[in-house]
């Protein structure tokens, strides 16, 4: 049995999708597996066994508790949720690969604004 994490939850926006995300006192970021499996719209009627499917020996699962919730989220790391929306992304996911896009997209434009001082460009 996997021992609880105590988590805070705030939400995550990535333009037309939000989700609750996770962080321990520890700074490790995590979202729940039925979140991760919905956003990708991917068998989501067992969230855990179709990430374990995709990803393998290599995915850890948590159990995390919040100060809100009754029951405890089954969750992964973003380190996980990355691995696991490149692997769908490679084999043709059409949610991952928009996912991909957008998050590359991001990832520039943060690359590029912290390179010019944090300028960010007129046209966001």
């Amino acid at each position: 049995m996997l021992s609880t994490i105590k988590v805070e939850v705030a939400t995550v926006d990535l333009g037309s999708i939000q989700f609750d995300g996770y962080k321990s006192a520890e700074g490790q970021f995590y979202i729940g597996v039925e979140q991760a499996t919905s956003i990708l719209r991917y068998r989501t009627d067992n969230a855990a066994w179709s990430i374990k499917a995709t990803l393998g020996a290599v995915c850890n699962f948590a159990e995390l508790s919040t100060e809100t919730a009754s029951q405890t989220v089954t969750a992964i790391t973003i380190r996980d949720l990355e691995r696991f929306i490149v692997r769908l992304a490679t084999k043709g996911n059409a949610t991952a690969l928009e996912l991909v896009s957008a998050l590359v997209g991001l990832s520039l434009t943060e690359l590029y604004s912290d390179a010019f001082h944090g300028r960010l460009p007129d046209s966001l």
